[in-house]
């Protein structure tokens, strides 16, 4: 169960790692900013995400 668990979250850090490195080279940081709040919270809503980024 502990393996599955662990397998499950590199499997997260590794597609959050993939989108962070297609964002990154876009002429502002706010896609980055996206991704990395979405890590955080994959159910955050617009407006709080509007609201952390500073959109």
């Amino acid at each position: 169960m502990s393996e599955d668990a662990l397998s499950r979250a590199t499997r997260i850090n590794q597609l959050l790692a993939q989108w962070q490195k297609r964002v990154s080279g876009a002429s502002t940081n706010n896609p980055f900013r996206v991704v990395e709040l979405l890590g955080g919270n994959p159910f955050i809503r617009i407006r709080t995400l509007s609201r952390l980024s500073e959109l």
